[in-house]
């Protein structure tokens, strides 16, 4: 593995048309960063937001230039010369080096301290009281909210909500899809963990029942998303997992989760092809999966260009139907993370400065097809009252929107510190590792793919709501059992 990912940097680096040293220290900063998420104290959100910039940056420069995997994003102005390749990659640096460079001061002030939290803790004793009307009444709701969701688009990725709550209470109802609902799913499994018995298994059923649901949202990445914080939480604590998993349900978990993802992929690639309209001559859709618009956009976008590309460095079949499949698994696997597209347009835009930022900082998310980044990247998506298709940024770009490397590291280096912040509070109010592990990728996701700040905001109110309430209800109204079958006195498991 590792000598296949040394080859595949190494003819990157042939076919990069710009400076080696830049292109050397991209992969140095970025390799470097996501081998931080390794030692020990480690963190759920870190992980997840190391992992997310490196798909979108590296790993998606490394296949354009050694496999010819081609970017899907409008990229604005930039031409593809060796100078805008260079330009576009020092952002990527400056806000790399400054998510590694935090992540290396948590572990020097915290190096002998516990890392994430563990599987689950006791729960209160009104959900013992009450656990089967309380799971009961949880499934249905899940199901119920995503059924009323799949007709009424509360949160649909690229559909406008077809009703508006009053008194902004659509804010709370699209956060439940979010994230909501799969944190409560995931404080329930949590308590279950924490019961004696082997009674983990059937609880795992709500959460995929959960994350099988969230295909009423339109994502093809919220199954993932939803299963990914499990995966990391059992790596951490596998013995905990173990002993309260009986080995038939370990074995339908390791068949079912994969399964469950090509269910999800599936079943939202239908409702979106009966969902989305068909507005092209064609009657195809973008390569990003959204409808491409022919009608002219307010601000008329820079012309395309060709990003020049490697020759795959597999040997030739002679069948360009191999070929084409190959570039389509790329796509599925590296094509689709957010991350370079989105600074090779903002550095090649000639109108960076403060301002710009400033303006990005109170942009108003209902700006649509008029939005900053949308005419910075000569984006031809169009939005009308019912459909809403956007291509986003990243955070790395909407800080380089300053014209200046050092906010982007400043601005990136926040960023990571107040992640891992909330991360740690939330693990030391909620002591259940699912739960945190929820919450982190949420977030993370969210700076990953940063294009409205405003609503990265909101998003960071209502997963310190939600803390709040959650541990509210773990110590404070309903207090934790003394005696219900839980051992209270057990020391936690090493990490």
């Amino acid at each position: 593995m590792g000598l296949t990912l040394l080859a595949l940097a190494v003819l990157a680096l042939r076919h990069y048309p710009g400076g080696g040293l830049v292109f050397a220290a991209f992969l140095v900063i970025n390799l470097g960063m996501l081998a931080l998420a390794a030692p020990k104290p480690r963190l759920y959100g870190y992980t997840f937001l190391a992992t997310f910039f490196f798909l979108g940056f590296c790993a998606k420069t490394v296949a354009n230039f050694a496999l010819g995997i081609p970017m899907v994003e409008p990229t604005g102005h930039f031409d593809g010369s060796g100078r805008a390749w260079d330009a576009s990659l020092e952002p990527a640096i400056a806000g790399a080096a400054a998510i590694a460079l935090i992540r290396f001061v948590h572990l020097m002030i915290f190096r002998n301290r516990r890392g994430v939290a563990s599987l689950g803790h006791p729960p209160p004793a009104m959900y013992v009281r009450w656990r089967l009307p309380v799971v009961i009444g949880s499934v249905a709701a899940i199901l119920v909210l995503n059924a009323i969701n799949l007709r009424l688009a509360f949160y649909q990725i690229g559909v406008s909500p077809r009703v508006i709550l009053p008194l902004h209470l659509s804010v709370p109802v699209e956060w439940l899809f979010v994230s909501g609902l799969s944190l409560w799913a995931a404080t329930l499994i949590g308590w279950e963990a924490g019961m004696a018995g082997e009674r983990l298994g059937p609880a795992l059923l709500l959460a995929m029942t959960e994350a099988l649901a969230s295909v009423s949202t339109l994502s093809r990445a919220a199954y993932l998303f939803r299963a990914l914080p499990y995966v990391l939480v059992v790596i951490e604590n596998p013995r905990e997992f173990l002993s309260r998993l009986s080995k038939k349900w370990l074995v339908f978990f390791v068949a079912a989760l994969p399964a469950g993802l090509l269910i999800s992929v599936a079943a939202v690639s239908l409702l979106r092809l009966a969902i989305y309209p068909l507005i092209t001559q064609t009657g195809q859709l973008a390569p990003s999966g959204r409808p491409i618009s022919t009608a002219s956009p307010s601000v008329a976008p820079p012309q395309p260009v060709v990003i020049p590309t490697a020759k795959p460095i597999l040997p030739p079949v002679g069948e360009d139907r191999l070929k084409f499949v190959g570039r389509e698994v790329g796509l599925s696997v590296v094509g689709r993370w957010i991350g370079i597209e989105g600074t090779m347009a903002v550095s090649s835009y000639p109108g960076r400065n403060m301002n710009l930022l400033f303006r990005a900082l109170r942009e108003n998310p209902a700006a649509g097809e008029s939005a900053i980044y949308q005419q910075i990247s000569g984006s031809s998506y169009q939005t009308t009252s019912q459909y809403v298709f956007l291509t986003t940024p990243g955070a790395i770009a909407v800080l380089y929107y300053s014209g200046s490397l050092l906010v982007v590291f400043v601005g990136m280096g926040l960023l990571t510190a107040l992640l891992i912040a909330f991360e740690l509070v939330a693990s030391n109010r909620l002591a259940n590792g699912l739960t945190t592990s929820i919450m982190a990728i949420a977030l993370a996701n969210a700076i990953a793919q940063l294009n409205f700040p405003y609503l990265l905001a909101v998003l960071f109110l209502e997963q310190a709501v939600a803390v709040l309430l959650l541990s509210f209800i773990d110590g404070g109204l309903f207090k934790p059992i003394a005696n219900a079958n839980v051992n209270m006195d057990a020391p936690a498991p090493e990490i």
